[in-house]
């Protein structure tokens, strides 16, 4: 009977315990951060196909070789016509397409599982026997007016809680970071000028003091340039990884391995670890790096001509 009176504090003590919530799954958990453990994995690394449409502009520049003769009155004199142009060029704006490909990197995590060793601090009673000598006290009227009668030696049982540590094996994650590159395909329009000229035959004569009407040939090229999106199909692959992130419990306070995490004091819902913590460095890394790579990307464009 006085074992379990003294085991009694500790069941009510327990039951008493934070209850199972939507946000917190585990019963009888004091503090999450001396009894639980995060798991913090990554699975696998899956590869999207998608393929994409890719332009650039190209110029197509066509010239055709133009004849005239012109004929002038000129001094009788040894005269000579020589022939020349005036062209004038113009400009319009073409709405296109010059699209990018851009280097990308990725973290991939690799994911290693292990056991680990756990010890839990469980409470095991002890306990030891003693007796004590009870009597019955009667009341004498001479000094010291009581003394012991019916006297007899009870025995009972003396229990207290003492600390047993227990060690649990659980599998345990460990993730090692790589850094992969891949293309990206980067949609950019473009506002491309495409020159048009257009050219007028005249001539200036060379003369000495006679006239004479003679006559030349005045040969010269007019050219216009065809602007055009040539486009092709590319396939592009982007990487991500799903996290797998777990908790595991005790009902006592449990000591765990260096470097595993422990869940954050106050914490009742899951909440990314120090992996999560990793891989929004590396997303910040990977934008900075693609930000200085694409400064580098110099726009090309093919100018195809005909030859004279």
């Amino acid at each position: 009977m006085l074992v379990l009176l003294l085991l009694a504090p500790v069941a009510l003590a327990q039951r008493a315990t934070t209850p199972a919530t939507p946000f917190f799954p585990f019963e009888g958990i004091d503090d999450p951060n001396k009894q639980c453990v995060d798991i913090s994995c990554f699975e696998p690394i899956k590869w999207s196909d998608d393929k994409k449409e890719v332009c650039r502009y190209r110029k197509e520049r066509t010239c055709t070789p133009r004849t005239m003769e012109v004929c002038d009155n000129v001094p009788i004199t040894e005269c000579e016509l020589v022939g020349y142009t005036e062209c004038t060029t113009s400009e319009a704006t073409q709405p296109l397409r010059d699209d990018k490909v851009v280097g990308e990197f990725f973290y991939e995590q690799t994911c290693e599982t292990s056991p680990i060793a756990i010890i839990e601090r469980k409470m095991k009673p002890e306990c030891r026997n003693e007796t004590k000598n009870v009597c019955e006290k009667m009341w004498v009227p001479e000094a010291p007016f009581w003394k012991d009668v019916n006297c007899q030696q009870l025995a009972w049982e003396n229990c207290t809680l003492v600390e047993h540590p227990h060690e649990v094996n659980i599998d345990y994650c460990s993730c090692t970071p790589t850094e992969i590159w891949y293309n990206k395909y980067e949609y950019k329009d473009a506002s491309v000028g495409c020159l048009s000229t257009t050219c007028e035959p005249k001539t200036v004569p060379k003369c000495t003091t006679r006239e004479e009407r003679k006559c030349t040939t005045v040969s010269w090229e007019e050219c216009q340039e065809t602007c055009a999106n040539e486009c092709s199909e590319m396939h592009f692959k982007e990487p991500s990884q799903e996290a797998d992130h777990r908790r595991w419990c005790s009902h006592v306070e449990i000591e765990v391995p260096a470097g595993v995490s422990r869940v954050p004091r106050g914490a009742r819902s899951l909440r990314a670890g120090g992996s999560g913590q990793r891989q929004a460095q590396a997303q910040r890394q990977a934008q900075v790096q693609r930000q200085a790579f694409g400064s580098q990307q110099v726009a090309s464009s093919r100018l195809v001509q005909r030859p004279r």
